[in-house]
C-alpha cells in the first residue's frame, strides 16, 4: 500500500532483532493478525489469494499461511472478482485529429464497467446490509493504486450517467493538510498558549522545524512553561528560531487588526 516494500520490512525486522539481541534484551516477533477496519469476508478473500506459497512470497518470507481476523465480527462483507481486462487490437483511425483516448483502452473499459455497475446499484435500489436503507452515491468509495488515467476515465463515465462523484477535480478544503496547517496557525495567533497548534505550525512547511528541535523545545522545558515561552528562550542563541519568533510576532500584530482573508492572503503571498 502506498509503495510499501515488503522486503524492506523483513530487512528492518532482522536489523532491529539483531540490535536488540546484541544488547542482551528480548525481542518478540509479533504477528499483526487483527484488523480494526475490514470484515471477515474481505479478510478471508485476501488470505485465500495469498494461500499459495509462491504468491505469498511476494509479500512475506514467512512459511506460515496468512490468517487475519476482524475486530468487527458482525460487519458485512462481499468480494467479487472480475475478469482481467487487457489491451485489444483496434484499427487506428486515419484521422490523426481524433482523440487518442479510445473507448477500447483497458482503463476506459474498466471505468465503464464500474460506472455501469454503480448505476445499476442505484437504479435498482440496492440496500445496505445492517443499515436498513438504500444505497446512495455517497456510500460508494472506489479505491485505486494510483491516480492514473483510470481515475479520470471513471470520473467521466460516472458524470456521463449523472452520478454524483467527488473525483480528482474536487477537494475537501478542511481535510487538506495545508489548510489544516493554516488553521493551526490561526488558532495559535488567537491563543498563544495553544501548544499543540504551535507545534503543528513549527513542524509544517511554514517553518520546517525538525523533530529533534521540537522535542528539545517541548520536552526539556520546565513544568508549566508554554511552548511559545520555550521557543523565545531558545531563540536567544539560535538564529533560525529567532527568525521564527520574529515572523510569529509580526503575524500576531497583523492578525489583531486585519480581516481573516487579508491576513492569510498577505501571509501566503508576501511571506510565502
Amino acid at each position: 500500500f502506498q509503495g510499501a516494500a515488503p522486503d524492506s520490512f523483513a530487512e528492518s525486522r532482522l536489523l532491529f532483532a539483531g540490535r536488540v539481541r546484541d544488547a542482551e534484551a528480548s525481542f518478540a516477533d509479533l504477528k499483526l493478525t487483527w484488523s480494526f477496519r475490514s470484515s471477515d469476508d474481505v479478510l478471508a478473500a485476501v488470505d485465500r489469494v495469498f494461500a499459495e506459497p509462491g504468491v505469498r512470497r511476494g509479500i512475506s518470507h514467512d512459511p506460515d499461511p496468512l490468517s487475519h481476523k476482524a475486530i468487527r465480527t458482525d460487519a458485512p462483507g462481499y468480494v467479487e472478482v472480475w475478469p482481467s481486462i487487457g489491451a485489444e487490437m483496434v484499427e487506428e483511425p486515419d484521422d490523426w485529429t481524433l482523440p487518442v483516448n479510445h473507448a477500447s483502452a483497458p482503463a476506459v473499459r474498466v471505468a465503464e464497467h464500474v460506472a455501469t455497475t454503480i448505476q445499476n446499484w442505484l437504479r435498482n435500489g440496492e440496500a445496505i446490509e445492517g443499515k436498513g436503507r438504500k444505497l446512495t452515491a455517497g456510500d460508494i468509495l472506489v479505491l485505486v493504486r494510483k491516480r492514473d488515467r483510470f481515475v479520470h476515465a471513471l470520473s467521466r463515465s460516472l458524470k456521463n450517467r449523472q452520478i454524483p462523484v467527488a473525483g480528482a477535480d474536487r477537494l475537501s478544503l478542511p481535510g487538506h493538510i495545508a489548510v489544516q496547517d493554516l488553521i493551526a496557525l490561526g488558532h495559535f495567533l488567537i491563543q498563544p498558549e495553544d501548544d499543540l497548534s504551535l507545534a503543528a505550525v513549527l513542524r509544517s512547511p511554514i517553518f520546517e522545524v525538525s523533530e529533534e528541535t521540537l522535542l528539545t523545545l517541548a520536552g526539556e522545558r520546565p513544568k508549566g512553561q508554554s511552548l511559545i515561552a520555550s521557543l523565545r528562550q531558545h531563540a536567544g542563541g539560535d538564529e533560525v528560531l529567532a527568525a521564527v519568533v520574529s515572523r510569529l510576532d509580526g503575524w500576531a500584530t497583523e492578525v489583531a487588526f486585519k480581516p481573516v482573508f487579508e491576513f492569510y492572503a498577505a501571509a501566503l503571498s508576501r511571506d510565502g
